[in-house]
């Protein structure tokens, strides 16, 4: 007959294999575990899974100790030697009574909910741990107990879906969601995944952490809204997320008293660290903490040591390979941070001090742009794209903050180029300049900007969009803006008109008088598009120009730059048909691609390499790196015939591999290329091997590809049906934030402004 008390279980035990295996053999090893993790994460409920299934490995029992209801820290022993079954009433003390008692005992001591009695639990289970050799303990705490021999698993919450998943089957097996199945089916009698509701449900899922408490809380709301008003009314998951079920402890009652429960354990300056922390929209490193939290007058150490704090309490949590460490919250425990910071009045100061940050960060990233270390700042730019947009956010909603937002932007612009959105790059500076009216050189930069980013994609506002700068450039009588309307007219002659020949001058002007001015980077750039309008029209210029650029670019050490370098010389060789040296500076540029994780420099290092292969090797390999430069160019927000000059060389090789493949195996070969995923393609580029190809569809999927994922053009075409945020996000059975989200995206992406430049985009795309 088994001994020991352990609450039977009421409900089913969903998921959590892994842990399970992780706490066993921890327990194998370790006489005290400790099981933390942020507040509803469900530590009590694998606890007692774990006493259940271990029960026969302790010939004196497994005894659960519910802790959450005592208050008083004197009385801890008391209270597990009631538990146990130790019935003496001595004078002596009671912890040395529980010691003794249990000191031939082999037992398995479950000690739940311990955060708010720390210092009491870490005395009575050091006490218990030695002299009592027979005793394991299992503990479960938002906080660690910091003693001797701990052992400390942290309890993640539940596997969700992966946000790119689309199949029924994808969601239905992740355990957050088989959790929510598990639970609705029990409320709503008859209730099961289907095609029509599993998308609301990893929705929900998504939006709740996958934090089981959570999840229950919302299931409970089931018998009074369908699955998709939940989904839809989970803007605020405080309010929504409530039960009052008999079975849950007060603390677990709703969401937002589950937290305050963690918050109320939290000193002031945990709290304060806390709520400031919540400004930060990807996590931050220890340099970014200390910039923005910190209390003036304050030492620096203050801050590592509450972070700690906030660790141990499963607040925070490092993530995973990050160099140096990052620090993050889950969404549910930021956004109620930044509820705390709002009531503390000090959420303008603590924005705004975060956008310094980012400004600060912005600025030594331009300082780097044309030297060795550009490609290492790029990529830490990319770890704070999420601070980057909040930053930006805060200074175009905030009043009299966006020059600000400008200054950012110019100290960023070759950022939005790596990460392949530049048409993002172009919304935020076209979003600033909208605020920023007067006349002045910063003003002036951003028109230049969005007028240079205008021109890369093919759009035809570009003309319009440089006699607006023209016009501002004359009222200034600045030199370096003046030239800059130099360079924007050779770019736009070049890349819209593709009159090599008219641009030519204008380019060369541009660059000497840049040198002049000592602007090397707008000298490098005025270079660039000079040398690559020589080698795309076999001008005699073009071998000495790329010459010339690449060895500026390998002078400066600039990764990024340098991959548009080496492509401009292979061009520039291969039209001269030297293709053994041509192959070696493309192969050398995608090797660039590679290491920065370029978006924006892969399409156009992928198109030559097709160029190249195609002329060396015109089969199956070729026809592949042409359909994945396809994909790439509409990743990128480009369309390949809009930049007319690339054109020609592009046709040629694809009626080379017409030829030598035949249309009907070229098409093959090609469309394989075009499902290639990003990184697929950087492999097969790389490896030469046959690539691994991503599902594709059986059938040729007859309309153009698209920069917008699949959910994107969901909501673009019911943009196009005349629907509103509200009622999209009725219709996908999301949240309206969502809805909206996904339309700004789209008008990012497209380089639209309005829903009805999303409609015609629509009605294009389907037309024959």
């Amino acid at each position: 007959m088994a001994v020991g008390a352990i609450p039977t279980e009421l409900t089913s035990f969903v998921g959590r294999r892994q842990q399970l295996a992780i706490v066993k053999r921890a327990l194998s090893g370790a006489r005290l575990v400790t099981l933390t993790g942020v507040g509803g994460v469900g530590k009590t409920r694998l606890a007692l899974r774990i006493a259940h299934e271990r029960r026969r490995a302790f010939p004196d029992g497994c005894w659960f100790v519910e802790l959450s209801g005592l208050t008083d820290g004197e009385l801890l022993a008391t209270t597990v030697a009631n538990t146990v079954g130790l019935t003496e009433r001595s004078s002596r003390p009671p912890l040395e009574s529980l010691v003794d008692y249990l000191g031939d005992k082999q037992l398995l001591l479950v000690l739940d909910t311990c955060e708010h009695l720390l210092s009491p639990c870490a005395d009575l289970v050091s006490a218990v741990l030695s002299r009592a050799s027979g005793v394991k303990i299992l503990l479960t705490c938002r906080d660690v107990l910091d003693v001797a021999g701990e052992h400390v698993v942290v309890v993640p919450p539940l596997s969700l879906p992966d946000p790119a998943a689309t199949s029924e089957q994808e969601i239905a097996d992740c355990e957050a969601v088989r959790l929510f199945v598990d639970r609705a089916a029990a409320t709503a009698p008859g209730f099961a995944l289907t095609a029509d509701n599993y998308v609301a449900v990893a929705e929900i899922c998504r939006r709740l952490d996958g934090i089981p408490l959570a999840i229950e809380l919302a299931v409970a709301q089931l018998h009074a809204l369908a699955v998709w008003q939940l989904a839809s009314r989970l803007e605020n998951r405080f309010s929504l997320v409530t039960s009052r079920r008999h079975s849950f402890p007060a603390r677990q009652q709703t969401l937002r008293a589950a937290i305050d429960w963690s918050f109320d354990l939290c000193s002031p300056q945990e709290q304060t660290l806390w709520a400031r922390l919540s400004v930060f929209a990807g996590g931050c490193d220890l340099h970014g903490a200390e910039a923005v939290c910190h209390e003036d007058g304050d030492d620096q150490y203050d801050v590592l040591k509450l972070i700690i704090a906030l660790l141990n309490k499963s607040i925070l949590f490092r993530e995973e390979h990050a160099s140096p460490a990052r620090y993050r919250m889950l969404d549910t425990i930021r956004e109620y941070g930044i509820q705390r910071l709002g009531e503390s009045g000090q959420e303008t100061m603590l924005r705004r001090r975060h956008r310094d940050w980012v400004q600060g960060l912005a600025a030594q990233a331009d300082a780097e742009v044309f030297g060795p270390r550009q490609g290492p700042w790029l990529m830490r730019l990319v770890t704070e794209q999420a601070n980057l947009r909040a930053a930006l956010e805060f200074c175009l909603t905030e009043p009299h903050e966006a020059t600000a937002a400008l200054r950012i932007l110019k100290q960023t612009l070759f950022f939005w180029f790596a990460i392949g959105l530049p048409g993002e790059g172009r919304y935020w500076i076209e979003r600033a300049l909208e605020r920023v009216r007067q006349p002045s050189l910063t003003r002036a930069w951003a028109m230049w900007a969005a007028t240079h980013l205008a021109c890369l994609q093919g759009d035809p506002e570009a003309p319009r969009l440089l006699r607006d700068y023209q016009n501002l450039a004359q009222q200034l009588g600045e030199d370096s803006v003046l030239t800059g309307t130099v360079y924007l007219s050779g770019m736009i002659t070049l890349w819209q008109e593709g009159d090599f020949a008219q641009a030519a001058p204008l380019l060369r002007q541009a660059t000497e008088e840049h040198r002049a001015h000592h602007d090397t980077v707008e000298t490098w750039l005025a270079l660039l598009n000079w040398a690559m309008g020589a080698a795309l029209t076999d001008d005699a210029s073009a071998e000495p120009l790329s010459e010339e650029l690449l060895v500026m670019t390998r002078d400066s050490g600039a990764e990024f730059f340098l991959e548009f370098a080496l492509w401009t010389a292979c061009v520039a060789q291969f039209r001269l048909g030297n293709l053994t040296p041509a192959t070696a500076l493309i192969s050398e540029a995608m090797q660039h691609c590679h290491n920065l994780k370029d978006r924006w420099g892969t399409p156009w290092v992928m198109e030559v390499l097709a160029w190249v292969t195609a002329a060396t090797q015109p089969g199956p390999r070729a026809a592949r790196l042409l359909g994945a430069a396809h994909t790439l160019w509409r990743r990128a927000g480009v369309s390949l015939p809009e930049l007319g000059i690339l054109t020609s060389s592009h046709n040629l090789a694809e009626a080379q591999l017409c030829k030598s493949l035949g249309e009907p195996r070229f098409d093959d070969y090609f469309r394989e290329g075009k499902h290639l995923t990003y990184e697929q393609a950087l492999d097969f580029a790389l490896t030469k091997s046959q690539p691994a190809l991503s599902a594709a569809p059986a059938q040729d999927n007859t309309e153009s590809p698209s920069p917008l994922t699949r959910r994107e053009i969901q909501v673009a075409e019911l943009i196009a049906e005349g629907l509103s945020n509200k009622d999209i996000a009725a219709r996908l059975v999301v949240a309206q934030r969502t809805a909206e989200s996904h339309v700004e995206h789209i008008l990012v992406k497209l380089n639209f402004t309005s829903r009805t430049q999303i409609a015609r985009w629509i009605l294009d795309r389907h037309s024959p």
